[in-house]
C-alpha cells in the first residue's frame, strides 16, 4: 500500500464508531493484513497475541 492509500483506510476508519474490542483487528486490516493473519492474531494461534489491560491488542512475529 502507498502512503495516499494508508490515509485513505486509516480515515475511513476513524469515521466508523469505535468499537474497542473490534478496533485492533481493523487497524490490522487497513495496513493489508491477511484475513488469516488476523483470525490468527484474534485467536491467539502461533502469533504469541494477548489482549492488553484496556482491551488493546499485542502481537509479536505476526509480520503486523
Amino acid at each position: 500500500m502507498n502512503p495516499v492509500e494508508i490515509e485513505d483506510a486509516v480515515s475511513k476508519l476513524v469515521d466508523q464508531p469505535f468499537d474497542r474490542q473490534e478496533f485492533a483487528y481493523s487497524f490490522f486490516k487497513v495496513f493489508g493484513n491477511k484475513k488469516t493473519t488476523i483470525d490468527r492474531v484474534r485467536t491467539n494461534k502461533s502469533y504469541h497475541s494477548e489482549i492488553c489491560t484496556g482491551g488493546g491488542v499485542k502481537a509479536r512475529n505476526a509480520g503486523l
